[in-house]
């Protein structure tokens, strides 16, 4: 998508926004294994403020989400849209179509 870091942070500094990201529950889910409490405490806090700016940022999470991607964010002030899904997720079908839109997709896996 291209967005520029200076004017998605200009666009925070003007919003002034209480933070997305629940840092002890983050930690609290990491210490327990809980993926999903991790999940829930993750955030961008850049997110709203590069939506404003890009519009297609929402529409490539909506699209993940109404594929059955709950674990939607966006990576730093905007360079990417990832999901966090399960092992057993197939993910041939979201990855086919977001090439098809025009997008670069990688699917990864992790080594634990």
């Amino acid at each position: 998508i291209g967005l520029s870091t200076r004017d998605v942070y200009l666009k925070y500094d003007e919003e002034k926004e209480e933070s997305l990201v629940n840092i002890d529950g983050l930690i609290e889910g990491l210490l327990k294994g809980d993926n999903q409490m991790v999940f829930d405490n993750m955030g961008n806090d850049l997110e709203k403020p590069a939506i404003v700016i890009s519009y297609e940022i929402k529409n490539i999470e909506d699209l993940l989400r109404k594929n059955g991607f709950d674990n939607v964010l966006m990576t730093g002030s905007g360079s990417c849209v990832y999901a966090i899904v399960p092992k057993d997720k197939k993910t041939e079908n979201i990855e086919k179509k977001l090439k098809t839109l025009g997008y670069t997709v990688f699917v990864t896996k992790t080594l634990v």
